[in-house]
């Protein structure tokens, strides 16, 4: 009995782990069209930090390299920790950030998440241009956080790994929550110039 409880386990454990890259891999890819990208990603409208109304892949996915966290006001744990690596990580990225690489952070609590709160919020983190705390109606973020595998109806549950991407060539990958900066901007620099980034 102990040998199959163990046997159990093991199995569940494999499936954990394999979910993420699974998420991850079925992404848009590079033989995907402009199209099909912006079918599977959507066009549904968000509220940025700044005040303005963009279209998911229109406006801010499209031919960008990414990486995507997502957050929730109310989070006293992960979320503070991960938003002063990204403040970091937005000086190590200079001139690229906003121009072909964007760092992205969307609410998986949108209903609360209002976009007043949530522009003092990206103030509080001294969000520069191309670094975009994302809210808006709950019924097209949750969507939104659907699609890239991230939704969730218990905000202090949400999954906490970084989604990094280049939107063009399709690669995708997820990344552990604790990254440092330096890894983290090194990942977004080689899927950027279409090279293999290491997890």
């Amino acid at each position: 009995m102990n040998l199959l409880k163990t046997m159990i386990c093991v199995a569940l454990l494999f499936c954990a782990l394999a979910i993420p890259s699974q998420a991850a891999t079925a992404l848009p890819g590079a033989k995907d069209s402009d199209a099909a990208r912006r079918a599977y990603f959507t066009d549904l409208k968000v509220i940025s930090n700044e005040g303005r109304e963009l279209r998911f892949y229109s406006d801010i996915l499209r031919d960008k390299t990414v990486l995507i966290s997502f957050y929730y006001l109310d989070c006293g744990t992960v979320c503070p920790l991960q938003n002063k690596v990204l403040a970091e990580l937005q000086n190590l990225l200079g001139e690229r950030l906003g121009k072909d690489i964007l760092v992205l952070s969307i609410s998986v609590d949108p209903a609360r998440d209002n976009p007043e709160l949530v522009k003092a919020y990206a103030r509080s983190w001294n969000a520069r241009a191309g670094r975009l705390f994302l809210t808006g109606s709950k019924l097209n973020v949750d969507w939104i956080n659907y699609k890239l595998g991230y939704y969730t109806e218990d905000p202090p549950t949400h999954k906490a790994t970084y989604l990094l991407g280049n939107v063009k060539s399709g690669h995708w990958m997820t990344v552990r929550p604790d990254t440092k900066a330096r890894v983290l901007a090194d990942n977004l620099l080689k899927l950027a110039e279409g090279q293999n980034a290491a997890r």
